[in-house]
């Protein structure tokens, strides 16, 4: 089983909760986490979120497998275009954020070929912050993929995620 480098853009409740859930997964290679919020980004690697910090999206985006964008919804087009030129053509892209229809028109002209679906566990909690991120919040939830990866693979491995995380996944 191939281990996977991942990346968390966006440290807070979710951010933080899905690197405490993905800590322990055992395809898990390391957590390198970013977020604008430099103290959050210390409290996530504090409580086990991320194993490394990232001083910029670029250095996030270099030698991983995976990202997670988890970001309110107006900041993930201009963060996924700033980061876009850092990934490698097979870095996959998962976005845990809500609203797709939007999102999709503003990126899609930068995807050229990145797989990049949406990936949204229906799951949280009433407080944000990484200071309220803990394990359990996205498990047993469903979770919302759209639009489903373009590959077999990337299929595959929203499910597998998915399994980890006790959730079902809707495509």
């Amino acid at each position: 089983m191939e281990e996977l480098a991942i990346a968390i853009i966006g440290l807070g409740l979710m951010g933080g909760s899905l690197g405490l859930e993905l800590s322990s997964w055992p395809r898990t290679k390391f957590i390198k986490g970013y977020d604008i919020d430099r103290k959050a980004a210390e409290k996530a690697k504090e409580l086990g979120a991320v194993n490394f910090i990232s001083p910029s999206l670029e250095e996030a985006a270099q030698g991983v497998d995976l990202v997670f964008l988890s970001l309110p919804v107006m900041s993930v087009p201009p963060v996924f275009l700033e980061l876009r030129p850092h990934l490698s053509p097979s870095t996959r892209v998962l976005d845990l954020g809500s609203t797709r229809e939007w999102v999709w028109g503003e990126i899609s002209p930068a995807l050229q070929g990145l797989e990049y679906s949406g990936f949204h566990p229906m799951g949280g909690g009433e407080r944000s912050g990484i200071e309220h991120a803990r394990k359990g919040i996205l498990r047993n939830v469903p979770i919302l993929v759209s639009p489903p990866p373009a590959s077999e693979s990337g299929k595959n491995m929203v499910e597998e995620i998915a399994r980890f995380l006790e959730g079902q996944v809707f495509f």
